[in-house]
């Protein structure tokens, strides 16, 4: 297998699961209705409260925070993938170190 397809491929399935895990803790907890429901109740309450400037001075702080932990949360998604991915190599390298030697000793 190349090496550029299995990284990538395992890159992809770290980031779509942890999206998923993601997803789903942030979706469980309610049907589907609730949460939309939720959704337009507070983007309703932000658009209504926009046009006082201490909301607006709120809304940026509270846009900034969201960036930040969402920035956070990729970058540590990122460093345990790699931290995955060397496992995975480690693994393959050791699966093909004792096949090769089964097959030279004759093994199967």
């Amino acid at each position: 297998m190349d090496r550029g397809f299995g990284k990538g491929l395992l890159w992809g399935l770290v980031v779509g699961g942890t999206a998923g895990i993601l997803a789903g803790m942030l979706l469980a907890p309610k049907s589907g209705k609730d949460v939309r429901n939720d959704i337009a109740n507070k983007l309703n309450e932000w658009f209504d409260s926009d046009t006082e400037p201490s909301n607006r001075d709120e809304n940026d702080w509270l846009i900034n925070e969201g960036r930040q932990k969402g920035e956070a949360l990729v970058a540590d998604a990122k460093e345990k993938a790699e931290l995955l991915l060397a496992d995975a190599e480690k693994l393959l390298f050791e699966i093909r170190n004792q096949s090769e030697h089964s097959m030279a000793t004759g093994q199967a």
